[in-house]
């Protein structure tokens, strides 16, 4: 890159075109515009009048104030393509411009200087973010808060943990949290079947068995006590599970419609009366590898590779929507389901996650 010096002549110094090789002022200045990188020393010189977009860097090597320091710094403020920032860096004694020029933009231009560096902060933050995501709270705590900060029970667990002993806050939802647990489950569970009911209202309980009750099991909070866990898994497996997902009814239930056919009522009816939901493979295989562990692997990947022999059926390369209740369980419905692809690449992950715990 070509370094070149800039000043007025005088009969004491050298003339600045010796200095530059017999060039010009005017040609040492049309050549550093021309030029990819350079670097002019001036000396009292090019603070007005001089627009170059590409300078980027300006060095102060000695003291500038006033307005001469407000047009000297600007000749670095002009833009063009490929840059996105300046620098001005002060090498006069004790950083004077500093300063200076903090003085110069509130006097001209009733303008604040703050002292904030943005190369330096980012740096310290993304240190500060290294520091943090190596740290235990971090580590144990932050993906849980991610994806539960909205749920009260997460909420009054880390209270209960690290706030204060008479956290008004512990004292008011702690009680609420106990309460309706103790309600939950005595309202749904149902000891003779071994399931919660489907719902519950005027005329006691319903005891449809379809897959809603995989719910509660589900959550990182159960509202049941864990002991009942087992067997409700074992009902929903027995009624509702097939090679291709989950039924939405038991095919005991006298409602039960296996196929998905028919006309608009008839297809309504067996959309919610018995056909398969891919996407309640991922409720169902959590709560089975919670409650079974690495035993349960085998048999989710059997769950799991039967859809992909269904890749070509219904529509090309993509998972359906839904299948009917009955076997061969054709596929129906969206021939391309975004809820049962994300189910299925759930499950795998949770899959892969066991896979490689058991290494």
């Amino acid at each position: 890159a070509p370094i070149v010096i800039i000043y007025s002549d005088d009969q004491k110094n050298e003339s600045c075109s010796t200095l530059n090789g017999g060039v010009s002022e005017e040609k040492v200045i049309q050549n550093f515009r021309q030029a990819k990188n350079g670097l002019i020393i001036v000396v009292d010189k090019l603070q007005t009048g001089f627009d170059e977009p590409k300078l980027h860097t300006l060095f102060l090597d000695k003291e500038i104030s006033d307005i001469n320091a407000i047009q000297t710094i600007s000749r670095v403020n002009r833009t063009c393509k490929y840059k996105d920032d300046c620098h001005i860096i002060d090498c006069s004694w004790h950083n004077v411009n500093v300063g200076n020029i903090r003085q110069a933009f509130n006097k001209f231009c009733d303008m604040a200087i703050s002292d904030f560096n943005p190369e330096f902060e980012t740096q310290s933050v993304a240190h500060t973010y290294r520091l943090l995501q190596s740290s235990d709270p971090y580590l144990q705590w932050f993906s849980r808060y991610q994806h539960e900060r909205e749920d009260t029970r997460f909420v009054l667990e880390m209270e209960e943990k690290y706030g204060t002993k008479k956290s008004q806050f512990v004292g008011k939802w702690s009680a609420i949290r106990n309460l309706v647990k103790a309600n939950y489950q005595e309202t749904f569970w149902n000891a003779e079947c071994g399931c919660l009911a489907d719902y519950v209202d005027n005329a006691g309980q319903n005891m449809d068995i379809r897959p809603n009750q995989l719910c509660p099991l589900a959550c990182k909070y159960s509202p049941l006590d864990e002991e009942l866990t087992p067997s409700i898994l074992r009902v929903v497996s027995n009624e509702l599970v097939t090679s291709r997902g989950i039924r939405t009814l038991s095919p005991r239930d006298s409602k039960y419609k296996g196929v998905y056919e028919g006309t608009q009522i008839d297809r309504d009816l067996a959309y919610h009366q018995g056909c398969t939901r891919p996407c309640l493979l991922e409720p169902y295989v959590k709560v089975a590898l919670n409650v079974k562990g690495p035993s349960f692997v085998k048999k989710a990947e059997s769950l799991v590779e039967g859809f992909y022999e269904d890749l070509g059926q219904h529509g090309v390369g993509a998972f359906s929507e839904l299948y009917d209740g009955d076997p061969p369980h054709a596929p129906h419905g969206a021939i391309s389901s975004a809820l049962s692809t994300a189910a299925l690449l759930s499950v795998e992950r949770m899959l892969d996650k066991y896979r490689e715990d058991g290494k």
